[in-house]
């Protein structure tokens, strides 16, 4: 299993783009013994990418790159009964 993976990511992890990033993540993580998410370019999340970046934090994954406010919409917890908080 080679190395590393960067996934560089731009404008918004919200809506339909969540679904694109897990099955992204999916595959690299298939592939790679390690993935980092780039979000120099993301400007926003919707809390369904927050939950999403949070799983994806909890299993491993890395983020670089990241604004202070999106660090911050990624330490808020969510509604989500279902949903462990990662480590901030």
């Amino acid at each position: 299993m080679p190395g590393q993976a960067t996934l560089q990511l731009a404008g918004r992890v919200a809506g339909e783009w969540v679904g694109e990033l897990e099955k992204a993540c999916g595959m690299a993580r298939a592939k790679h013994a390690r993935v980092v998410l780039d979000f120099a370019d993301v400007i926003f999340v919707d809390r369904a990418g927050a939950a999403l970046i949070r799983s994806l934090m909890k299993e491993g994954m890395s983020l670089v790159n990241c604004s202070v406010f999106i660090k911050e919409q990624l330490k808020q917890p969510l509604p989500d009964k279902n949903f462990e908080s990662g480590k901030s």
